[in-house]
């Protein structure tokens, strides 16, 4: 109430000026028609007006409110005569909440609005073109939403526009190509999309031009090397993909270029010409190749940071003079010259391939070093340098107060960080089990401390666990070492105590950050606020990893998505606020206090009387049921031999989705063998049963279709970027997706999947799939990828939300499928009748739209329109946006094949009506999927199955939401998400 309160009292305050009447002043008063206006721009910010005598004109400041810190100006420099003229606004950091007023296009003279850090909401105004002497506009920081309208190129006189921070969408109008005058653009933090317009190439003065953070497609425009003029460009995350274009690495004037986080072809460290670089970030790029020697050449860089490329060779080439070198993630060899290890600079060496240094680093200095060495470290131990002792005792948990002291929680003690107070670079060991590095410098900050590494919250507010916290600017790594092999529960905590609620303006800002653990990405895009729904509150979570080197790492790692200027510029990066470690896949890692000695002892003699009845036990079962029955496990081979190629004279009978067969090793032992398929009865019809059918009366309610659709893109998502082996099912579709009695979704039905190296830009193989789920570039030209199970599962999605079969559907308007119609409604601006009528109107309408956008999306004729899985899930659960692409299937239009192809459609609809099941393009999918399931491991034939074991035992690391069908499903009571015979 008392905050409230103080922003009503500021708003008072700060705006009393607009209610004066005409009074008569020495020097020239505002006019009359303009003090008119102040009066409606403050009914529209919702600011309560109170009798004043002050003129803004004559005082050119507005009144300060002592508790805020709120930076303000008004000027009248125009004059005609008689009056003054509002010239210049500006209002920062003024805790302003209403929307953006248009009246403010009544000011016909003013030439600059700088309305930063506020929290104003609405559209940009197109009113305000009829200020035609406006040259700086900034609205940076508040959250406008909307698209830039087309009628601001007629901004003739423009030189700054600032939208940074905001929530604005859609594509950039080519319009803004008529501002000519322009020399600063900055739209980062936003939600773009769509390519930069052509037109763009007229800005030739732009200096200044920043699009981080935004969800832009194509490639990097090569008019952007036109800009001769350009001083800074900064591409965090941008979207845009490469190759860059040599011309601008030559931009001459260039002494700021940051580009990050770009997919695209491998390419060589680029011919930089300007010779007054001060920042160089080229980070994540794909870049190879050596450093060049002529770098030294472009003056001693501030900032250099080539981390998470391919560069190889020596670093001699450059200065180590500089104040902030980061070149982690790279395959650089050889020494480290003494000149870098002598310097107080923050050097960041990690994950390198060097030579054994000669002398080692001062402890206290902020150089990195972790993994920087060829060498095997023998000792489990992780240090900067050779030498130590090996492991005195091994551990099986730690736990970390990030960023804090010691603090006791529950029987815990969680052992703080707290006194690395350093910045970046900083390798810190606990000297017990446990270290972390960080890595990075908050650019841009107005301050060159450390301060900002370690952020603290009111105690008086936040739990002890919760009150301080370590961030970093671009990757944070906490390792255990001397840890005991096997698999733990890592429970990490999270709380954002930087962008707290009580400042307006510090809600818009977004912190992202990617989650790795044992270099396997955990979580892509995690937002803390987001997911503890809130600022400061606690949120802990929960995953599971495998020690087989006797060491654990979790790494954070900032990808260039986020806002970099809230609550100030250069605010950025991961933040966490404690881990914990400990053996075994348990719920919570609370060490519990130590039992007594009693309690050992009884619980010695109860292991070793226990041990002593098993071994009788055992000896007794095998003596007399052992010749009986034996498990195992068997190859393909092995199995194919045994039942004769699953005769059908071995046939024993019917088993939960499928045969089950009898066969005959080669030494003599009876087997049976239980062969998945998917054209079963014996499973329930869940989703596309009519009204009065027994699948009608399973009422897949809304809550249970999102949590099935998240489930087979969790799967998904596991098989194509988690997976130790990276797996293409190829036929994705809504018969090969089993519910368990919790509405648990699983992945099955093997029988195409297809293995995908790493270096494969694509799989050539022989069409086989399904008709109605095969992306176009897979169905005509065999061109396969893991994009084409991203197209399957967004025809699967639309299918959940609609309750419908994207084959045997047909609309009235003679759409080919449910995809087509999709496409349709959503031009029409009709989208949500597509959604199922059984829902009637008990359905989350917003949930609803996304699961259909999200579908279209991923069904994009174009595949590299289509996002990861990763990316699926994250919009599914409101991590992000759903991006816009225009598109539909019609893109392959001219093409006579695609033509033929929905003819098939047809007639394979056709005979289904009629009886008929949908067959696939190839014999490759003839039989059933166990038959076939060998294509699964094409590295190694001898592949093995496994018979009545649970499916995950397939996958050391396996999802929750991936079941393979090669073994037998032993729930007999699982669900098919659809069995119908045209599927």
């Amino acid at each position: 109430m008392m905050m409230h309160m103080n922003q009503q009292m500021s708003l008072i305050l700060l705006l009393s000026f607009l209610s004066f009447r005409q009074l008569t002043f020495a020097q020239l008063q505002l006019h009359p028609d303009e003090a008119a206006v102040l009066r409606e721009i403050a009914a529209t910010l919702g600011a309560t007006l109170s009798n004043s005598t002050v003129d803004p004109c004559l005082s050119r400041a507005l009144p300060i409110i002592t508790d805020k810190t709120i930076i303000n100006n008004i000027s009248c420099s125009y004059t005609d005569g008689n009056y003054s003229h509002v010239t210049n606004l500006e209002l920062k950091r003024a805790s302003l909440q209403g929307r953006l007023p248009p009246e403010l296009a009544n000011l016909t003279f003013l030439e600059e609005i700088d309305l930063t850090r506020n929290y104003l909401s609405g559209g940009l105004p197109k009113e305000w073109t009829s200020m035609r002497h406006l040259n700086s506009i900034s609205l940076t920081a508040n959250r406008l939403s909307g698209k830039i309208p087309k009628e601001w190129g007629n901004f003739a006189n423009l030189t700054e526009l600032s939208l940074e921070a905001n929530q604005l969408s859609g594509t950039i109008p080519e319009e803004l190509g008529k501002l000519v005058n322009l020399t600063k653009l900055a739209l980062s933090s936003n939600q773009f999309v769509g390519s930069l317009p052509i037109t763009l190439a007229k800005l030739t003065n732009m200096i200044h031009f920043r699009i981080s953070d935004n969800s832009f497609n194509g490639t990097v425009p090569e008019f952007i090397g036109g800009w001769t003029k350009l001083q800074r460009l900064e591409m965090y995350s941008s979207g845009l993909k490469g190759p860059i274009d040599a011309t601008i690495f030559a931009l001459e004037n260039l002494t700021d270029l940051r580009i990050t986080d770009m997919s695209g072809p491998k390419f060589d460290f680029p011919k930089l010409i300007s010779k007054d670089m001060n920042i160089l970030v080229l980070k994540n790029l794909n870049m190879s190749g050596s450093i060049p020697r002529d770098i030294r050449e472009r003056g001693t860089l501030n900032t250099l940071d080539l981390t998470f490329n391919k560069l190889a060779g020596e670093i001699n080439s450059i200065d180590p003079e500089g104040n902030y070198i980061f070149l982690s993630g790279n395959m650089l060899t050889g020494t480290i010259p003494d000149s870098f290890l002598s310097t107080s600079q923050h050097l960041d060496l990690s994950y390198n391939n060097f030579t054994s240094p000669t002398s080692c680093p001062n402890t206290s200095s902020n150089i990195n070093m972790y993994r920087s060495f060829s060498w095997e470290n023998k000792r489990s131990r992780i240090l900067p340098c050779p030498g130590g002792s090996s492991c005195q005792k091994y551990y099986n948990s730690f736990h970390i107060n990030c960023g804090g002291q010691d603090v006791s929680v529950n029987h815990t003690v969680y052992e703080g960080d707290g006194g690395a107070v350093n910045g970046a670079s900083l390798q810190y060991d606990s000297g017990t089990n446990w270290g972390f590095i960080s890595a990075g410098d908050f650019m841009d900050d107005d301050s060159k401390n450390d301060n900002g590494y370690i952020v603290k919250a009111n105690p008086d507010t936040q739990p002890k666990l919760y009150s301080e916290a370590r961030a970093s600017p671009l990757f944070l790594t906490y390792y255990g070492y001397c840890l005991e092999n096997g698999n733990y529960t890592v429970n990490l905590h999270f709380a954002e105590i930087l962008f707290r609620d009580e400042e307006p303006y510090n809600r818009v800002g977004r912190r992202i950050f990617n989650i790795y653990i044992q270099g396997i990405l955990k979580w892509k895009d995690f937002n803390i606020k987001e997911q503890a729904n809130g600022t400061g509150k606690a949120i802990i979570k929960t995953f599971n990893a495998t020690v087989t080197k006797n060491t654990l790492e979790i790494r954070l790692y900032w990808a260039g998505k986020g806002t970099t200027c809230i609550p100030s510029r250069g605010i950025c990066g991961p933040l966490i606020s404690a881990i914990s470690i400990c053996q075994g896949f348990n719920a919570n890692c609370e060490e519990s206090k130590k039992p007594s000695n009693l309690r050992i002892v009884i619980g010695v003699v109860a292991s070793v009387l226990c041990l002593i009845f098993s071994i009788v036990v055992f000896f007794f079962w095998r003596r007399y049921f052992g010749h009986n029955i034996r498990e195992g496990t068997f190859t393909f081979k092995q199995l194919k031999a045994a039942t004769n190629n699953f005769n059908s004279i071995n046939k024993l009978g019917e088993g939960g989705f499928g045969s089950v067969y009898k066969g005959q090793l080669s030494n003599g032992t009876v087997i049976a063998v239980k062969q998945l398929s998917s054209k079963s009865r014996q499973g329930n019809h869940a989703l596309f049963g009519k009204k009065g059918s027994e699948a009608s009366t399973l009422r897949l309610d809304w809550a249970t279709r999102q949590k099935i659709c998240v489930g087979i893109a969790r799967g998904l998502a596991f098989l194509h970027e988690e997976s130790t082996i990276k797996i293409v099912h190829r036929d994705i579709k809504a018969t090969n997706v089993l519910l368990d009695r919790q509405m648990n979704a699983k992945i099955s039905d093997f029988g195409l999947a297809k293995l995908k190296e790493e270096d494969d830009t694509h799989i050539s193989t022989r069409v086989a799939g399904t008709v109605g789920y095969m992306a176009p570039e897979y169905a005509l030209w065999g061109h396969l990828t893991e994009k084409a199970d991203i197209y399957s599962f967004g025809v699967v999605a639309l299918e959940i939300a609609s309750g419908r079969n994207n084959v045997s559907y047909r609309a009235k308007n003679d759409s080919v499928c449910l995809l087509d119609l999709a496409f349709n409604l959503k031009q029409k601006g009709n989208l949500m009748e597509i959604v199922d009528p059984m829902l009637e109107e008990n359905f989350d309408k917003e949930e609803a739209e996304k699961m259909i956008r999200v579908a279209l999306l991923c069904s994009n004729a174009d595949p590299a329109m289509r996002p990861t899985m990763s990316e699926v899930v994250s919009m599914l659960e409101s991590q992000t946006i759903v991006q816009e692409v225009a598109s539909d299937p019609g893109i392959y239009g001219a093409d006579l094949q695609i033509k033929q192809l929905k003819g098939y459609y047809q007639q394979k609809h056709d005979q289904s009506s009629s009886g008929s099941s949908a067959p696939n393009f190839s014999s490759e999918r003839l039989g059933s999927s166990s038959t076939s399931a060998h294509d699964l491991f094409t590295v190694n034939s001898e592949s093995i199955y496994s018979i009545n074991k649970s499916a995950q035992d397939l996958y050391s690391v396996n999802s929750e939401s991936v079941y393979s069908n090669v073994t037998s499903v032993h729930d007999s009571k699982s669900v098919h998400l659809n069995l119908s015979e045209t599927s």
